[in-house]
């Protein structure tokens, strides 16, 4: 009986870790295809603030290229694995355009932390 017991308490917490590693906000967009390239990596990132949230903004414009890359690919990566990040949201551009803006909001006392990978072609 005590094995039973223990079988199901393993379970139980193979469940709570299984259900913690996938409270990541993270953001994708588009669709790797053969040819593009890496454009750009960055991390936003806003420490947590005592009964506030938090936010923040990034923008990529590729200006003074002469012939910019298409978007096809985003992945903003939620560093925060634990369901306490922020959310990252799309404001313009994107997949089919050659720039993009996010937004970034944290929650209630906390921060974010994001990695923002950007592909094209």
């Amino acid at each position: 009986m005590k094995l039973f017991f223990a079988f199901i308490a393993f379970i139980a917490l193979f469940a709570v870790v299984a259900a913690n590693s996938t409270l990541s906000h993270d953001l994708i967009l588009g669709t790797r295809i053969p040819g593009d390239q890496h454009l750009i990596r960055k991390v936003a990132f806003a420490k947590s603030a005592i009964m506030q949230k938090k936010r923040g903004d990034f923008i990529y414009e590729q200006k003074g290229v002469p012939r910019p890359a298409k978007i096809t690919y985003m992945m903003v990566k939620d560093q925060y694995t634990n369901g306490n990040g922020g959310y990252a949201t799309l404001t313009n551009g994107g997949p089919g355009f050659d720039h993009v803006e996010l937004h970034f909001t944290s929650q209630w006392w906390r921060g974010y932390n994001f990695v923002v990978d950007v592909y094209g072609i």
